[in-house]
């Protein structure tokens, strides 16, 4: 009878530990997600962090890739590289001269 109590003392303690973990942790971390459509596709991220830096995080990472995306676009009259298919305009984009010398690099 002893050892039965003694378990059930044991698992009781177990789980209000693993209860108060779970609440400090929902406290001190913010799941946070958006999603956007871009590059033909929806992109989604996840962050976990403090609930004030989550969303700025996310915001800054779709953004980035938002103007990597008009950037590169074959097909956006506003991108470097359709202006130089479509009417031979040089390319002087730091970041475009970047990656097509890596890419001649690789090849």
């Amino acid at each position: 009878r002893k050892k039965l109590m003694l378990a059930f003392i044991l698992v009781a303690v177990v789980f209000l530990v693993s209860l108060g973990i779970r609440l400090y942790n929902q406290y001190r971390f913010h799941l946070e997600k958006q999603t956007r459509f871009m590059m033909d596709t929806y992109v989604t991220i996840h962050a976990v962090g403090p609930q004030n830096a989550t969303a700025p995080a996310i915001k800054a990472a779709l953004d980035r890739m938002q103007e990597i995306d008009t950037k590169f676009n074959v097909q956006n009259p506003d991108s470097p590289i359709y202006a130089f298919n479509h009417m031979g305009t040089p390319i002087s984009d730091p970041e475009i001269i970047e990656v097509v010398h890596l890419a001649l690099q690789i090849a």
